[in-house]
């Protein structure tokens, strides 16, 4: 197509958008780089910036969510390529679905920053098929999110930082929320009972003591569930750990450290869980109460090491947990 056919192309859709002829957003985001990358704006406007000002205006959308459009688009594009070599099949941006919303991209562009490569690839495919929610799309992001330690990408041309492996901080804390998007995935699975008909996730979460105050004790994760047929619900802790496994950092899970932190979680919850991104051995078993149930992360593969089991040390202070749970889920 010549230059001037491009010219003309671009206007003729641009004409039509403005008399409100219905384009999905990847219609639209595809339209608005074609302006940007043949300087079609340059006609009319000092800058694309002040173009896309002006035409937010005419065709009543703000000028925020065009640039959204935009970015997303772009994204999309780089995302297919990605699949196309992990052999995942894509829609083109123009016939993309609407329910493939620019919200759930900008999730997955985050996420791509911090997650394993098959991990990501799983999750994209999701996102593509429109199989995950974008309420799920946030609480994963909220999982990730302390693997890059707060940085982000402010300023122009800045480019969003990614998760460093050459980083111990990083590469341990990648470990520990890669263990806990898998409990968040399929918690049934997990915890071997099928006939849950309620589970609800937590992430990060104090219980509060009978005047409101946050007790001194945080829970990495914590799953609210109930039985098919029962009307009462079970708080299932857990405590994640992500090291590597030489000798001198095995002695975090002997005591006093583990076994005193378990035991001093256990009044809050019906099942207490204990995980770690490397192996347990057998002399490791002993240091922990019989009543945790420990899960094992390696090779992106989470392994039921034994069950967790109920106990009179369990949820003698159950109320203190309750409480937070419904305090956060108001709040939300």
């Amino acid at each position: 197509m010549s230059p001037s056919d491009t010219t003309s192309a671009i206007h003729h859709d641009l004409a039509e958008i403005v008399h409100g002829e219905p384009r999905t957003w990847g219609q639209i985001s595809r339209l608005l780089a074609r302006v940007d990358e043949t300087n079609y704006w340059a006609a009319s406007a000092d800058s694309f910036t002040q173009w896309i000002r002006t035409f937010s205006t005419a065709i009543q959308v703000k000028e925020a969510t065009l640039w959204r459009y935009l970015s997303a688009g772009r994204y999309y594009i780089t995302l297919q390529q990605e699949l196309e070599r992990a052999s995942v099949s894509t829609e083109s941006l123009d016939t993309l679905s609407v329910k493939v919303s620019p919200e759930n991209l900008e999730l997955l562009a985050k996420l791509s920053r911090v997650m394993p490569g098959e991990k990501f690839v799983q999750l994209a495919e999701r996102v593509i098929n429109q199989s995950i929610t974008r309420k799920e799309l946030r609480q994963l992001w909220e999982l990730y999110r302390p693997v890059l330690q707060g940085r982000t990408a402010r300023g122009l041309g800045v480019t969003p930082p990614s998760v460093n492996l050459d980083d111990h901080a990083q590469y341990s804390t990648l470990g520990e929320r890669s263990l806990l998007a898998a409990l968040t995935t399929d918690f049934r699975k997990i915890s071997g009972d099928h006939s849950l008909d309620f589970v609800h996730i937590f992430t990060l979460v104090r219980p509060l003591d009978v005047m409101g105050v946050e007790v001194p004790i945080e829970f990495d994760l914590v799953a609210l569930t109930r039985k098919v047929g029962y009307q009462t619900l079970e708080i299932h802790g857990f405590e994640v750990r992500s090291s590597p496994p030489s000798s001198i950092q095995r002695q975090a899970v002997r005591p006093p450290n583990t076994q005193s932190l378990l035991q001093r979680r256990a009044q809050y919850c019906t099942h207490l869980w204990y995980g770690t991104t490397f192996p347990l051995d057998e002399n490791d078993h002993q240091y922990l109460p019989d009543y945790v149930g420990i899960l094992t992360l390696e090779r992106e593969e989470l392994s039921v090491i034994r069950p967790a089991t109920s106990d009179s040390a369990l949820g003698t202070d159950i109320n203190a947990m309750t409480t937070s749970l419904l305090m956060r889920a108001l709040n939300h």
